[in-house]
């Protein structure tokens, strides 16, 4: 947290106060519920004394989510083919552990001129990373690159803490380890994929709308008129099967509990040993995060949009949903303590996470295999279907 300056003082370094202040405020509690008197109360000022700094509240946050991204590609042109690349890298990331909510979840508040500018900041500095690692580390993939990116910035999405500097070289380690998996080549031919059925309850089209919508511009930015307009249906008629927007994510969100913790008690039921149980967790949850992407997205993200009540008890199905994966891999390797374990399933499932949405697997007919593969080799699952290495 930023060391807040006595009343009355004129630090100057006033401007880099703001935007540490900002930084833990915004991945704290999400942009759209810190005000600009929030901002200035952590740093000792009234809310007027800021926009000597910063026109709005928006401009703050193209800074925060801007500057981390510059510092992080200037930090890896310079230690361009250092072959200890991912150290530095977890390095940085455990310093500035609010990078990948910065990046993933709270630019998207931006207006869409600001969030160009701001995404192709991102985009240079993911670039940066995959040049410098590919780089240091010769017959690495593009795309394993971009999935160990994801495995570095994990920590950003959770608090399990590990000592320093163990901790850096433990997401170095997961990061190699999904670095050098060896990924099949791209099949040559997409076999054709039919557009399917849809439900036909209206309920149903509008939920599925909602979780677009949320996915692609936040819960806070979209209306229930939003939805209903996205299924064509006049806003007085959405009110007749779904109260308020708050139903609409509850909804979506104990949907997606409720299918993993399913999932979950079948893998169990069926497996014989720990190493296949989590296997099997794997690549299950790997093709649940690639067919419903959007879903998951509002999982990792919105869930504290929902009523008090509703969120911490949300919060607990995930903690211990996580929890069991945590101790099947610590039968799997009993020398790991449940900080590192924990530490480990995480890396694994913002990996899945983030590269369920990304283009490089879009092109890929196999891109559940490769999801699963890369999930393996986090997790150091060895043997079965998608050996290491």
């Amino acid at each position: 947290m930023v060391e807040r300056p006595q009343p009355g003082t004129r630090p100057t370094n006033r401007r880099s106060l703001i935007l540490a202040a900002a930084t833990d405020l915004f991945a704290s509690r999400g942009y759209e519920h810190v005000s600009l008197s929030d901002i200035a109360t952590e740093v000792a000022v009234g809310p007027s004394a800021l926009y000597r700094h910063f026109p709005g509240k928006e401009q703050i946050l193209v800074e925060v989510v801007g500057i981390v991204a510059d510092d992080f590609a200037t930090m890896l042109t310079e230690r361009s083919e250092d072959p200890d690349i991912l150290t530095a890298a977890a390095a940085f990331a455990l310093d500035h552990r609010a990078t990948g909510v910065l990046w993933e979840r709270e630019a998207r508040h931006l207006s869409p001129g600001a969030y160009a500018v701001v995404r192709e900041r991102i985009r240079a500095a993911r670039s940066a990373f995959a040049a410098a690692v590919t780089a240091a580390i010769p017959g690495s993939d593009s795309t394993a690159a971009l999935a160990s990116l994801s495995v570095i910035l994990s920590p950003s999405f959770h608090r399990t803490d590990l000592p320093r500097p163990g901790y850096e070289r433990h997401l170095a380690e997961l990061a190699h380890r999904t670095l050098t998996t060896q990924l099949p080549a791209v099949p040559a031919e997409r076999a054709a994929v039919s557009p399917g059925l849809r439900r036909a309850s209206t309920r149903e089209w509008l939920v599925t709308a909602a979780i677009q919508l949320f996915s692609e511009r936040t819960y806070a930015s979209v209306s229930m008129e939003d939805v209903a307009a996205a299924v064509g249906m006049a806003p007085s008629s959405l009110y007749n099967h779904l109260p308020n927007k708050s139903d609409l994510l509850l909804t979506a969100l104990t949907r997606a509990d409720g299918y993993l913790q399913l999932t979950l008690d079948r893998i169990l039921a069926r497996s014989a040993d720990a190493d296949s149980a989590l296997g099997s967790l794997v690549e299950t949850y790997a093709s649940f995060a690639w067919e419903n992407p959007g879903l998951v997205d509002v999982l990792v993200t919105e869930a504290r949009n929902l009523p008090e009540n509703d969120a911490g008890l949300l919060r607990e199905e995930q903690r211990q949903y996580i929890g069991e994966w945590v101790h099947l891999l610590r039968e799997v390797h009993p020398d790991l303590d449940a900080a590192t374990a924990r530490v480990t399933v995480q890396a694994a499932l913002m990996m899945i996470n983030d590269m369920a949405r990304s283009p490089s697997l879009h092109i890929r007919p196999d891109a559940t295999q490769v999801l699963g593969r890369l999930g393996h080799q986090v997790l150091a699952l060895c043997a079965g279907r998608n050996p290491c290495g």
